[in-house]
C-alpha cells in the first residue's frame, strides 16, 4: 500500500521538492480544522445541555470562529502556493518530456512502437491527466494519512476517558474497538477487489480509448487545425466526410467512456456507502453509551465523528493506493520515453585530429549494409565509395533506390548494419555527436524553417551573429530581401504566433534552409532534394548558384533529376540499395545502354 504512495511521491519530488512540504502543510490545516470544529461543536453542546453560563459560551463560540478564520487564511495562502508550485511542477514535466523526444535517437522516431508510445503518453497526460492526477491523490493520501493519526488519537483519548469513569466499561470498548476494526478491513477489502476486478477491463477500455484518441488527434491536429490542409477541404468539400469520421468516433468513445466512469466511480461508492453504513451504527452504539452515563451528548458528536473518519480515512487510502499504481503504470509509457537509449558518445572518445583539420576532410564509405528495422530486404548492399575534400558529389538514381538512406547514416540517423563509415579515418561512431554535428549540415526534401526570426533560423541559437548572416544571405541573393523588411533578420517567419510574422515564397524559403548550411561553417554539406519542388531550370539554377558560393566544402548532392551533375566531380548511380555507375558527367553519357544515359537522354531537355 506504501510502495505505491512513496514511489508516486518520488515522481513528484524529482519536478519540484517543495511541493511535498506544501502538500503536507495542506493536509495538516485539513485534517486538524474539522477535528477542532467537532470537539468545539461537542464543548458547545454539553454546556448547553449542563446550562454553563452565557460568558463560557461566548467564549466557546469565540474561539471556533477566530480559529476557523485563522485556518481559512493559512488555507488560502497554502492553496496560492501550491497552484504556482503546480503550475511550475507541470511545466517542468512537460519540458522534460520535451528534452526526452529531441534526445530519441531518429531510428526510433520513425519506429511505429515509437510513434504508439508517443501517441499513448499524449493521451495518458492530456486526456487523462495522469500526472496532475498523481498530484491530487497525493494530496487526499496525504490528507488520509493525517486525518488517521489525529482521529486515532482523539480515540485513544475517548478509551481512557471511558475507562477511568467506569472500568467495567472496558469490555464494552474493545468489543466496540475489534467490530469498528473488522468492519473497516471488511469495506477496504471489498472495495479493494472491486478496484482490482475492474483494472483488468479498464485497461482494455483505455487501450481502445487510446486508439480512438488517436484518431481524433489526426482529424484535429493533421487536419482541422492544419492550414495547410484548408485549401483540400475547400475545393473537394471534404467537410462531410470528416465531419462523418468525428461523428463515428464520439458514438463509438460515448460508449467507451460510460464504462470507464462506470468501473472507476464502483470502489469509491462501495467505500462511501459502507463507511456511512458504519457511520449510522456507530451513531446507535455511542447513543446507548451516553444513555447510561459513559459519555456526554456531546461527546457523540466528537467520537463518532472521529470514529467515522477514522474509517473513511483507511478505506479511502487503500483506494488510493490502488490509484497511485494505476497512475504509476500509465507513467510508465513517459518512464520507458526517457529511458530510451541515444548514440551519444563519451567527450573523452573525442578524435583531436578530426576536429582541428577540418579543411583535409575525406570520408569513406565501406563495404555498408543497412536496412530498416522490421524490414527483410536490405536497402542498401555492399556500399563502397570515397570523397575527398573540397569534392562534388552527386548521387542518382530513381525513387526508393537508397539515395536518401546514405544521407541518413552520413549524418548518423541510423546506423549500418554491416560496415563502416570513416572520416580522417576514423569511424563516424567514435566521434560525440555534438562535435560530429558541427562537421555536416544538410538539407533535405521536406525541410523545416521554424516560427522564429530569419537569424535564429540560420544559427538555431539565441544569439546570432549579424554580419555572417547577412554574409551567407547575400551569397543567396536575398541580402536586399532582409534588408527591406521591418525588423531585418529579426523578422519572424510565418504567422503562427506572430502577428507581425512575415511569409516568403517557397523559393525564398529554400534559400534560407541553404543559407542554414552556409552559416554553420561546416566542412560537409549534403542536400538532399531540397529543390524536388522546383522546376529542373529552377532547380538547377540553386544547385549551380550554391556550388559557386559553397567554397572549398564537401558537397554531395542528391537528386532523381541530373542538374548538380554537369558541374559534380563525380557522379554515383544508385539502383535497388547499389553503386552501377560512378564517374563524371562527360564519361557517363558516352555508355549508350547505361541508366544514367538514359536518366540524361529523359531530362537534357531541360538543362539545354
Amino acid at each position: 500500500m506504501f510502495k505505491h504512495f512513496l514511489e508516486s511521491a518520488k515522481w513528484i519530488k524529482q519536478y519540484n521538492k517543495g511541493i511535498l512540504v506544501v502538500l503536507i502543510l495542506r493536509s495538516l490545516i485539513t485534517s486538524i480544522a474539522p477535528l477542532f470544529n467537532t470537539i468545539i461543536t461537542g464543548l458547545l453542546i454539553d454546556s448547553l445541555f449542563l446550562q454553563k453560563n452565557v460568558r463560557h459560551i461566548i467564549i466557546v463560540v469565540s474561539t471556533m470562529i477566530i480559529t476557523n478564520l485563522v485556518f481559512a487564511l493559512i488555507n488560502i495562502g497554502l492553496n496560492s502556493l501550491l497552484s504556482v508550485k503546480r503550475f511550475y511542477i507541470d511545466q517542468h514535466y512537460q519540458m522534460a518530456k520535451t528534452k526526452a523526444y529531441m534526445r530519441v535517437d531518429y531510428a526510433m522516431v520513425e519506429n511505429s512502437e515509437f510513434t504508439d508510445l508517443r501517441q499513448n503518453i499524449i493521451y495518458s497526460d492530456d486526456n487523462m491527466g495522469t500526472f496532475s492526477s498523481m498530484v491530487d491523490t497525493i494530496s487526499g493520501c496525504f490528507d488520509n494519512i493525517l486525518s488517521i493519526l489525529t482521529s486515532f488519537v482523539v480515540l485513544v483519548v475517548m478509551i481512557i476517558s471511558i475507562i477511568s469513569h467506569e472500568a467495567m466499561a472496558l469490555w464494552a470498548i474493545l468489543l466496540f474497538t475489534v467490530s469498528v476494526f473488522l468492519c473497516t478491513f471488511g469495506i477496504s477489502k471489498l472495495s479493494k477487489s472491486k478496484q482490482s476486478r475492474s483494472a483488468n477491463v479498464l485497461s482494455e477500455l483505455f487501450d481502445s480509448m487510446s486508439k480512438e484518441n488517436r484518431l481524433a488527434m489526426y482529424l484535429a491536429d493533421r487536419i482541422v487545425f492544419n492550414y495547410e490542409m484548408g485549401k483540400d477541404i475547400r475545393i473537394y468539400d471534404a467537410e462531410g466526410i470528416i465531419n462523418k469520421e468525428f461523428d463515428c468516433m464520439i458514438k463509438r468513445t460515448k460508449g467507451l467512456y460510460k464504462n470507464i466512469c462506470f468501473l472507476s466511480n464502483a470502489p469509491r461508492s462501495i467505500t462511501d456507502a459502507g463507511t456511512n453504513l458504519l457511520g449510522g451504527v456507530i451513531y446507535i452504539f455511542l447513543a446507548f453509551w451516553a444513555a447510561i452515563g459513559y459519555i456526554t451528548i456531546g461527546n457523540i458528536i466528537i467520537y463518532a465523528n472521529n470514529v467515522q473518519r477514522f474509517v473513511s480515512a483507511i478505506t479511502s487510502f487503500s483506494l488510493l493506493s490502488g490509484e497511485l499504481s494505476v497512475l504509476l503504470s500509465r507513467l510508465a509509457l513517459t518512464k520507458q520515453l526517457f529511458e530510451l537509449e541515444t548514440n551519444s558518445t563519451d567527450e573523452s572518445e573525442l578524435h583531436n585530429d578530426i576536429i582541428a583539420k577540418p579543411d583535409t576532410q575525406s570520408i569513406v564509405f565501406k563495404n555498408v549494409w543497412f536496412k530498416y528495422p522490421k524490414c527483410d530486404k536490405y536497402t542498401l548492399e555492399d556500399i563502397s565509395f570515397t570523397i575527398c575534400s573540397g569534392e562534388r558529389i552527386s548521387i542518382v538514381g530513381e525513387n526508393g533506390a537508397g539515395k536518401s538512406t546514405i544521407v541518413k547514416l552520413l549524418c548518423k540517423l541510423y546506423r549500418p548494419d554491416k560496415g563502416n563509415i570513416y572520416i580522417n579515418g576514423v569511424d563516424i561512431w567514435d566521434v560525440p555527436n555534438q562535435d560530429y554535428k558541427k562537421m555536416v549540415s544538410a538539407i533535405f526534401q521536406n525541410f523545416k524553417l521554424l516560427s522564429f526570426s530569419i537569424g535564429e533560423n540560420l544559427s538555431l541559437e539565441d544569439n546570432y551573429n549579424s554580419e555572417l548572416a547577412m554574409e551567407v544571405l547575400a551569397k543567396l541573393g536575398l541580402d536586399n530581401k532582409i534588408k527591406g523588411l521591418p525588423q531585418g533578420l529579426d523578422s519572424i517567419l510565418f504567422h503562427d504566433y506572430e502577428e507581425n510574422g512575415i511569409e516568403c515564397s517557397g523559393g525564398e524559403l529554400q534559400k534560407i534552409a541553404l543559407a542554414r548550411c552556409l552559416y554553420s561553417k561546416s566542412s560537409i554539406l549534403v542536400l538532399d532534394e531540397p529543390t524536388a519542388s522546383l522546376d529542373p531550370c529552377g532547380e538547377a539554377e540553386v544547385f549551380e548558384n550554391f556550388n559557386l558560393v559553397s567554397e572549398n566544402k564537401i558537397v554531395i548532392y542528391i537528386s532523381h533529376r541530373l542538374s548538380s551533375c554537369k558541374f559534380c566531380d563525380r557522379i554515383l548511380v544508385i539502383k535497388d540499395g547499389k553503386i552501377v555507375q560512378e564517374g563524371h558527367h562527360n564519361d557517363l553519357i558516352l555508355q549508350p545502354h547505361s541508366i544514367y544515359r538514359k536518366f540524361w537522354d529523359a531530362q537534357s531537355q531541360y538543362y539545354q
